[in-house]
């Protein structure tokens, strides 16, 4: 097909004008030839009398070949004359845009179909023309179904004016309607004509449906600025008003095979098919889907987190799982010494069963069913329920923390457990006189980690946060068998610490709920997982998400329970206060356990360290990144994404390095980043969602976001307290 009409094209050449006006679509030789277009091009026409020149290169689009055959069964196949397509030049105007940003098949593909429906309904148009005795009204009252079938006018608000949508570059003539139309509800009192009464009727037919989200509405945050009014479509010539439109879909009267738009002269043809019109088909439509398939924010499609989307409820579990759990669950039978048994497994029960409903809001609330927006980012939906300022005063920070902080931790983490790997694998066998010191196995780190983070985009680490949550599975699971496998230690106790004053005990109890707390962690991750995975109205993101989130936290608490409760069985009150079940290890078993046991699980450490870092440095890779296109409006380079990403490294190896006393108010800047797990998403629900107040959801989430920030301020003065008690050792780039 795309070569008949290469080799039609080529018949008669002209020199390109575009867009030029011409009073009528001649088919004489002299007006065909009088110009000849440039070597590689060709010419066509448009039903608004508009011609137009293309690279011969377009026709092998499936869009064009559906237009040109299209046009064939329209108007026949010229020989003589000039090409005209089935469609206006503002139509025109928007596919070429489709072919110069290189649009996804997809997109392609939908936008097809969506061509396909509209000429099916020509047969519907043949019989608005021949029974030209139904009134203005009845067809006034298509329009107003329609109109509100799509979500875009609802006529039971008071004052409710309907207006065009602009779908970014899409035209208005794409969707079927004025730009002009607009229709008010008014009271009885000040009513002019029936408009009320109509709506009125409308209504009440209506009153079972709910109207879907608005057209303009699907789209992904954050949402692209569009033009509030576009310059009217030049009127098609000799074309009668059009009195109805199809309802089922999003039509333009310009694609459609409608004798209304037939040229003078052309033969017409019976439809082959004589379809009714659909007045309750589903409203996701092909071009509705192509429009949801476009990003209309371009930045989406460079930034890492959003670059990919084609992940899946595996990928889900493996990203929450690599997240979900780290070392700090190691300090968990810390908590234990000051809680006892039945307080500690209640604090974890309960924390346990709060963080995972939190979870759950955070996965509900990514896309909103109102409008269509997918907050593919923490700092997205913060803004979107608590505003612009309000969020960066509020989770700006903390976000940067649970990112930024968590990264830096992790380089101690892999550096200081290396430094053990090593001396465990070499013993007293070590050659080397002078080995490596804190500052080099953190540098030794660090360079592995960022090499490993050049890896594009989120979904491209799949395979490495599944190694991440096996190793971490495995390191829990391979301390808690060792503790218990090697029986209680001697003289152990089970009777919680009491200090002595009665400040310092409920100082104590507070830091041992905010290490329960502090066990759980990723939240800020969630949302970026999330936006991994494609959606839609029939499939929307929330259900495969949903469902990789379970799976995980299954794993996740079968590690997390039994190293609290048997890591708390095996050393009772002697169990270290810094470094947990891993310096209880080395502590008590180092000539116990075999050299391989302990190697194995130190290596599993650092492993687990290296994934996590990618994953949770993941979120700052995209903020950096998006400063660049947000200013120069295109993709970051490649040598520009690998400097970015090894000053992020380098820079946090520099704090980890400079500050090495940052763990001594862990504590305290942990109690600011606690809101970002239990508290602000059950703020999130009640002002995305809204639940009827009074009602159950209503009360819970006001009671856990109220709680969450109580313990949140408990924590930031127990921290306090902590750091005022024991005090700092101030050492700059000193690390122990």
């Amino acid at each position: 097909m795309a070569r008949k009409w290469q080799r039609v094209a080529a018949l008669r050449r002209k020199r390109i004008s575009f867009p030029r006006k011409v009073g009528e679509v001649s088919t004489s030789d002299e007006h065909f030839l009088s110009e000849v277009p440039e070597k590689g091009h060709f010419i066509v026409y448009t039903t608004d009398k508009r011609r137009l020149s293309f690279p011969i290169a377009y026709l092998n689009s499936s869009i064009f070949r559906e237009l040109l055959r299209m046009s064939e069964e329209e108007f026949g196949l010229p020989r003589d004359g000039p090409i005209t397509l089935p469609c206006d030049s503002e139509f025109m105007e928007y596919v070429t845009s489709l072919m110069q940003k290189k649009a996804a098949r997809d997109v392609e593909k939908a936008l097809v179909l969506s061509m396909a429906s509209c000429r099916s309904s020509s047969s519907y148009n043949i019989h608005q023309q021949e029974t030209s005795s139904i009134p203005i009204l009845e067809s006034k009252k298509l329009k107003f179904l329609i109109q509100i079938r799509l979500g875009i006018f609802d006529p039971r608000k008071k004052g409710a004016k309907f207006q065009l949508p602009n779908i970014g570059a899409c035209p208005r003539r794409l969707v079927g309607l004025s730009s002009s139309s607009c229709l008010t509800v008014v009271p009885k009192s000040n009513r002019k004509g029936n408009k009320f009464t109509l709506a009125k009727r409308v209504v009440g037919e209506l009153s079972s449906i709910t109207p879907p989200a608005p057209f303009d509405a699907v789209s992904s945050a954050p949402i692209t600025p569009r033009p509030a009014s576009v310059a009217p479509t030049p009127p098609i010539a000799h074309t009668p008003p059009i009195v109805s439109l199809p309802p089922s879909q999003y039509h333009s009267p310009s694609l459609s095979r409608s004798p209304l738009l037939t040229p003078g002269g052309t033969n017409r043809k019976t439809p082959r098919i004589i379809r009714t019109p659909r007045f309750i088909t589903p409203l996701g439509s092909p071009l509705r889907k192509a429009i949801k398939l476009t990003k209309l924010d371009p930045q989406d499609a460079w930034l890492p987190i959003t670059e990919s989307r084609n992940g899946n409820a595996y990928y889900a579990a493996y990203h929450t799982l690599c997240s979900g759990i780290g070392i700090q669950a190691l300090v968990l039978p810390v908590a234990f010494t000051i809680l006892g048994w039945t307080w500690g497994i209640i604090g974890l029960t309960l924390g346990f069963i709060w963080q995972l409903y939190t979870l759950y809001l955070l996965v509900q609330l990514h896309e909103s069913p109102e409008n269509g927006i997918r907050y593919s980012r923490y700092m997205q939906l913060a803004s979107a329920t608590f505003g612009e300022k309000l969020s960066k005063f509020l989770a700006a920070f903390p976000i940067m923390y649970l990112s930024g902080g968590n990264c830096v931790a992790l380089i101690v983490i892999g550096g200081s457990t290396s430094k053990m790997l090593y001396q465990t694998l070499c013993g007293a066998t070590c050659s080397n006189p002078k080995p490596l010191t804190n500052v080099e196995w953190y540098l030794v780190f660090t360079c592995a980690a960022v090499v490993l983070s050049q890896l594009p985009n989120l979904n491209s680490i799949a395979g490495v946060s599944l190694i991440g949550g096996l190793t971490a599975v495995g390191y829990c699971t391979a301390m808690w068998t060792l503790s218990v496998s090697e029986g209680r230690l001697p003289n152990v106790s089970y009777n919680p610490i009491r200090a002595g004053s009665e400040i310092a005990r409920i100082f104590d109890v507070l830091n041992a709920l905010g290490i329960i707390a502090f066990a759980f962690r990723g939240h800020n991750l969630i949302l970026e997982i999330q936006a991994t995975m494609p959606s839609s109205e029939k499939h929307p993101s929330s259900v495969p998400m949903w469902r990789g989130v379970k799976g995980a936290y299954v794993i996740v608490a079968m590690c997390l329970f039994p190293i609290a409760i048997g890591g708390y069985w095996a050393y009772g009150h002697m169990i270290p206060a810094n470094g947990g079940m891993l310096a209880a290890i080395y502590a008590f078993h180092s000539r116990d356990v075999a050299r391989g046991v302990l190697a194995l699980i130190s290596f599993f450490v650092i492993i687990n360290a290296l994934s996590s870092f990618q994953i949770y440095g993941m979120p700052m890779f995209d903020d950096m990144e998006s400063n660049y296109t947000r200013r120069f409006k295109k993709p970051c380079p490649w040598w520009l994404r690998v400097i970015i990403r090894a000053m992020f490294g380098y820079g946090c190896f520099f704090v980890a390095v400079a500050i090495p006393f940052l763990g001594s108010v862990a504590g305290l800047v942990g109690g600011l980043s606690l809101p970002v797990t239990l508290a602000y998403p059950c703020f999130m629900w009640l002002k995305m969602k809204k639940p009827k107040m009074y009602g159950v959801s209503w009360w819970v989430n006001w009671g856990l976001g109220l709680l969450g920030m109580g313990l949140s301020g408990i924590l930031i003065a127990a921290g306090i307290y902590v750091v005022i008690e024991t005090g700092i050792q101030v050492s700059f780039f000193k690390p122990h």
